[in-house]
């Protein structure tokens, strides 16, 4: 098994990491490399950088906007 939040329409393990759980993480690499599979990753934008250097070519990313979150989660109108 691969630690995982979803699938995409093609099977592709996702992980939100927007949390940054190092823990799961690791064990969503672990398991990629395991099953010598691809996944993805949905992550903050500011953290992409660092997951793309720990994660490898093994995943591919998908970004959500730190300032729009906060700005919609917050009610912030700069």
């Amino acid at each position: 098994a691969i630690e995982n939040d979803a699938f995409t329409e093609d099977g592709v393990p996702v992980l939100f990491a927007h949390t940054f759980n190092l823990p799961r993480i690791k064990r969503f690499k672990r398991g990629l490399n395991m099953h010598g599979v691809q996944g993805m990753i949905i992550c903050f934008d500011y953290q992409k950088e660092v997951l793309e250097r720990y994660m490898g070519e093994r995943v591919c990313f998908q970004t959500i906007s730190f300032a729009k979150w906060e700005r919609e989660f917050f009610g912030k109108t700069e």
